[in-house]
């Protein structure tokens, strides 16, 4: 998870045309999240972001 974090913020928002919009993110850990050392699992990350 850290690293598609590192992704998001050091990578594609930068570089997109988008900016946050609020100082926090969160995860959402549904049905399909199997647990931490399942490479099958999911976790949606929120990040709110706004055009600029």
């Amino acid at each position: 998870m850290l690293e598609a974090q590192k992704y998001i913020y050091e990578t594609w928002l930068p570089q997109s045309e988008y900016a946050l919009i609020l100082p926090y993110e969160f995860e959402y850990y549904g049905s399909a999240y199997q647990g931490p050392d399942n490479e099958d699992s999911e976790t949606e990350i929120y990040i709110p972001i706004e055009r600029i």
